[in-house]
């Protein structure tokens, strides 16, 4: 009966951190070549973006980079 509970409370606790809103703030990130592309970076918690990078461009289409694929990411007047 334990193990159901604590099942069903991780459930819910889960699929609210999925359905997250997302945060775009004005940023840009750098690749491995030393291109910078300008644009908005979603804004999540320091263990999150330590592991990827949602990057939305100009045209409002969201890619994603992991560590490997950029040098740096900042966000405008912000962290980086």
């Amino acid at each position: 009966m334990q193990f159901i509970r604590v099942s069903l409370i991780w459930l819910f606790i889960s699929t609210g951190i999925v359905h997250a809103q997302t945060d775009f703030r004005p940023g840009y990130i750098i690749t491995n070549v030393g291109d910078t592309l300008y644009g908005t970076i979603d804004y999540r918690g320091d263990l999150l973006m330590g592991t990827i990078c949602k990057f939305k461009d100009a045209n409002q289409q969201v890619r994603l980079f992991y560590p490997a694929d950029i040098s740096a990411y900042r966000f405008i007047d912000n962290k980086y």
